[in-house]
């Protein structure tokens, strides 16, 4: 399980884990934020809380998991084009691409 932020309570889910409904507050609070062109925005309305899944140790697990995956693909990528004489491109995903956006 990786880290998520869900709604943190009275909403429910479709079979495809998708939200349907659930509470909001609509207590006319005013939230602010500053969008991707670094514009000053608010709005005054409806929200909900959240809340973060997940812990370190899922996390690390997950890219562990990940790091497998990349591994098994290098093997691949070395044996078949050796037995099968195909052309395989050497292009592959990051190893740890949770480190290149830091």
């Amino acid at each position: 399980m990786c880290m998520a932020c869900v709604p943190a309570e009275g909403f429910e889910m479709d079979e495809r884990d998708l939200f349907l409904m659930g509470k909001v507050r609509e207590d006319g609070s005013v939230w602010h934020w500053t969008d991707e062109r670094y514009r000053k925005r608010q709005r005054r309305g409806e929200f909900c809380s959240v809340t973060y899944t997940g812990t370190a140790a899922s996390i690390s697990a997950t890219r562990q998991n990940y790091q497998g995956w990349v591994k098994a693909l290098i093997y691949l990528q070395a044996h078949l084009s050796r037995a099968l004489c195909i052309q395989i491109t050497d292009e592959l995903p990051d190893f740890s691409p949770w480190e290149a956006s830091a």
